[in-house]
């Protein structure tokens, strides 16, 4: 558990919040100084990004899950410029939906992909 950091989540259960302290995960909340705290987490060492869409602002993407004080599209960009800075050896996105509602219109995925764009471009370097 010392290669976990979880970056904007809320609306832990008892039970994350205290294996979180247990295995002393780093959480970085939404409102911290996400590119410092972010930066010493990780603290020089590779990085794999799994990245929920669900852990961003309501309203941003289609998710199944929502819960206000997420973080927006430009915090997660300074979140993928730090770890640019860094080894990535891998990215996976989840609960990205294709549609606001069941059988809507698609949703173009391209201000997520913009906001992941550091990592994109670190990767292909």
């Amino acid at each position: 558990m010392d290669q976990v950091v979880l970056v904007g989540q809320r609306d832990l259960d008892p039970y994350e919040v205290n294996l979180m302290a247990q295995h002393n995960i780093p959480h970085i909340r939404p409102k911290d100084d996400l590119p410092n705290e972010l930066r010493s987490a990780i603290d020089g060492r590779p990085v794999y990004v799994h990245l929920d869409c669900d852990v961003l602002e309501p309203g941003i993407v289609p998710t199944d899950y929502t819960n206000a004080g997420g973080l927006s599209l430009d915090d997660l960009q300074l979140c993928c410029e730090v770890i640019a800075e860094h080894q990535i050896v891998g990215l996976e996105i989840a609960e990205f939906q294709n549609a606001w509602q069941a059988g809507g219109p698609p949703v173009s995925p391209s201000a997520l992909l913009d906001a992941l764009s550091p990592l994109l471009v670190a990767r292909q370097s």
